[in-house]
């Protein structure tokens, strides 16, 4: 963790399509569990339970966009790219956009996805191309 994430929360971020308890408890475990293995400790969950990942216009996601515009966000924590959302190119983008606000971005299930400004760029050509909801 560099200074300029010094005083800033990890955002936690939860996603069921159907609500579904067990489900968003099991997401929530993963990610608390992550966070600690990993030395995060001021941590904020973000629960979207039984809302399509069709769209972004969702409401925790609504106010981790918010939280992340006011700079209390260093990082955003999911366990996969598609709590983001289901349709590729939207959620690439969404990543692409967070990190160039400085913001890390971890997804615990492809660890390695997007981890790079080249991996971006060919993720989001890959998405532009095949583009659609998954």
């Amino acid at each position: 963790m560099n200074n300029k994430q010094l005083n800033k929360q990890i955002a936690l971020y939860c996603r069921t399509a159907q609500y579904c308890d067990t489900g968003i408890g099991q997401q929530q475990q993963i990610l608390r569990s992550y966070a600690k293995e990993h030395g995060y400790t001021d941590v904020k969950v973000y629960t979207d339970n039984g809302v399509s990942g069709l769209t972004l216009d969702r409401p925790a996601f609504s106010k981790l966009q918010a939280d992340i515009q006011a700079g209390l966000i260093s990082t955003v924590i999911v366990k996969s790219i598609s709590q983001v959302g289901r349709n590729s190119l939207e959620a690439t983008q969404w990543v692409w956009n967070i990190t160039e606000k400085g913001v890390d971005f971890i997804s615990i299930t492809e660890p390695d996805i997007l981890s790079t400004a080249l991996d971006m760029n060919i993720a989001l050509a890959i998405a532009l191309k095949g583009g659609g909801a998954e």
